[in-house]
């Protein structure tokens, strides 16, 4: 499960990841609609961790490999966005998490946003290590 709260700006102590693959006109903080505390580790895999803030633009389309946020069955869940044949799928970027599949119609199923950028805490060891002089 994911807990909202309002977007915040990047703070001492905490790595800010900026998920685009373009280097100019990146997404802001401030470009997100809403902010969610991940809950769980089911995004892992994609260097999200428990705790984490992610940063989300609303928008209802996603192209494969969007990091998204949807509401599945009332609940917001994030995940890898991908489209099949009959198909769209929401996949988990941690094994242990089953991926949720959806026909196109399905009014159980909406893509909610995009994730912009992520907010995680730093050790103080990887603090140590991105920071030396």
């Amino acid at each position: 499960k994911l807990q909202s709260h309002p977007p915040q700006k990047h703070r001492q102590g905490r790595r800010c990841s900026v998920m685009s693959e373009r280097k100019t006109n990146r997404p802001r903080l401030d470009d997100a609609d809403w902010a969610y505390i991940m809950s769980d580790d089911s995004m892992i895999g994609a260097r999200i961790l428990p705790g984490d803030l992610v940063c989300v633009k609303h928008q209802c389309t996603a192209e494969d490999g969007d990091v998204v946020l949807v509401s599945f069955k009332g609940e917001k869940r994030i995940g890898i966005y991908s489209r099949h044949k009959d198909c769209e799928a929401l996949t988990p970027a941690n094994g242990r998490y089953q991926t949720i599949l959806s026909s196109f119609d399905s009014p159980s199923f909406r893509v909610v946003g995009k994730a912009i950028a992520f907010v995680s805490e730093l050790s103080s060891r990887e603090e140590e290590e991105d920071f030396e002089v």
